[in-house]
């Protein structure tokens, strides 16, 4: 007991010291910056940045429609649509590329496009040592990782793995690479005394030994000079949960996720409460999406994935039910993939032949099921209005949009068979592997299956078929 008093008060001293060293520190350099480089004029705030995340959605718009069978295409698609305020399109495409590909070369391409793995090659010798150490030798190795690239998903993985570490006891099998593992965190401390992740990782190994009046004393103590230090308001949100008072866990959370987009801890938190105390889904989502971007596979209670569609849909449906066919014009147009396809069902079931034109847009939309309750749109329209469709056969089939030439191509084969079978068949020799492959499943999997002429044209293309991604597809019944 003794030895723990003593320890517990050595660490309070530590972070003190860590905090007013961290603080000069800081202070230097801001001195320095102001005497010796005056602040320039800035142009407005968000007007550059956001034409670069625009640029970028449409660089990344034009690669996902290039390689479209290739996985990151995918996942750069995602992630330009969520750096542009579109998180529900970046969900769904996400959503659609996991179902679309075999999970390991999925999961290949959110570690890279998502997480950042792999980006920085000189980290690469310390994954190979950490491969061969036992617990106790991996800490140095860690620690000199998270030293080396604090920021990258590398340096953040090091950190995560020896908090896991240092809140074991120190008196159990696991002791000497939990005492080692704090020590550690202290010495990262002392020199990344902002970090907010190591700051609650080497805290928490307090929490996680019943210290919780030394947590309270790290917390106040950080806060008192460091106001939005991500890690100590983290740190506060446990300790109100703690006390039961919910309103200040939720502002601290908040705050703590707000200065760390990177702090999943303090996004679930906020998710559970809004969600499942609070009964508020909409203040939810940023914090379930937050979770399922960097873990497809999140749990919470239930599949994470799972709890995302259920919000957008049910909100999209919502909003929706009442709208008559001048409201779903603008409802179409929407940046919000959910309202989207939401609008094109309620379009489907309205029958509005003066929706076509928006529906025939859609066809080539980011996300695969706007793309399909737009095609289903178009073809209950043809049912009432045939020429509203069939009239504009040529124009729709003759595009170059790689999805609306395929939707197109399946919704002509179902409602004019004879003259589009020869067009499906071209299009099973189309150069762009892509195109193949769509017409392939889009067209022939679902028309078509007791005509001879295209029973020979498939078993023609499947015979001749090389390309690796598409066959690979293919195996998979997708």
């Amino acid at each position: 007991m003794r030895r723990q008093d003593s320890r517990r008060a050595l660490l309070l001293i530590l972070l003190a010291l860590i905090l007013i060293s961290g603080a000069l520190a800081v202070y230097s350099l801001v001195l320095y910056r102001w005497l010796w480089h005056p602040p320039a004029r800035s142009l407005p705030a968000g007007r550059g940045a956001l034409g670069r995340r625009l640029e970028d959605l449409a660089t990344a718009r034009g690669g996902f429609r290039e390689k479209f069978l290739d996985p990151k295409s995918h996942l750069r698609l995602a992630e330009a649509l969520y750096r542009a305020n579109r998180p529900a399109d970046a969900f769904y495409v996400m959503l659609f590329a996991r179902d679309l590909f075999k999970r390991l070369e999925f999961s290949r391409a959110h570690e890279q496009i998502i997480l950042g793995q792999g980006q920085n090659p000189e980290l690469a010798a310390y994954k190979a040592q950490l491969s061969a150490a036992d617990p106790a030798q991996s800490v140095p190795i860690l620690a000199k990782l998270a030293q080396a690239a604090p920021d990258s998903f590398e340096g953040r993985s090091a950190v995560e793995e020896l908090s896991r570490l240092a809140r074991k006891s120190e008196f159990g099998p696991s002791g000497e690479s939990a005492y080692l593992s704090r020590e550690a965190l202290e010495a990262l401390l002392r020199a990344q005394p902002r970090n907010p992740q190591i700051f609650s990782a080497l805290v928490l190994s307090l929490w996680d030994r019943s210290e919780k009046n030394s947590v309270r004393a790290v917390v106040a103590e950080t806060l008192s000079r460091y106001p939005q230090h991500a890690g100590a308001r983290q740190l506060e949100g446990v300790l109100a949960l703690e006390d039961g008072q919910t309103d200040k866990a939720v502002q601290a959370f908040t705050l703590a996720w707000e200065n760390n987009p990177n702090d999943l801890f303090s996004a679930r938190k906020l998710a559970q409460i809004h969600y499942k105390q609070r009964a508020f889904p909409e203040a939810a989502l940023p914090f379930y999406f937050a979770l399922y971007r960097q873990n497809p596979s999140a749990i919470d209670g239930e599949p994470v994935e799972t709890i995302l569609r259920r919000i957008w849909d049910v909100r999209a449906a919502q909003t929706v039910r009442a709208a008559g066919p001048a409201a779903l014009e603008g409802l179409l147009r929407s940046e919000d993939a959910s309202l989207r396809a939401q609008a094109c069902a309620k379009a489907a079931e309205l029958k509005a032949s003066a929706l076509v034109p928006l529906l025939a847009e859609l066809l080539d939309d980011d996300v695969e099921i706007v793309r399909h309750n737009a095609d289903y749109a178009l073809y209950q329209i043809a049912q009432i209005n045939p020429q509203a469709i069939l009239s504009r056969r040529q124009a729709w089939l003759s595009q170059d949009k790689l999805f609306a030439h395929a939707r197109a191509l399946g919704l002509f084969a179902d409602l004019d068979p004879r003259a589009t079978l020869p067009l499906a068949i071209r299009a099973l020799k189309d150069t762009r592997p892509a195109v193949r492959y769509l017409a392939k499943t889009l067209v022939f999997d679902h028309y078509y299956k007791n005509d001879p002429r295209a029973a020979a044209a498939l078993a023609e293309h499947l015979n001749e078929e090389k390309d690796p991604l598409i066959l690979a597809l293919y195996r998979r019944g997708k």
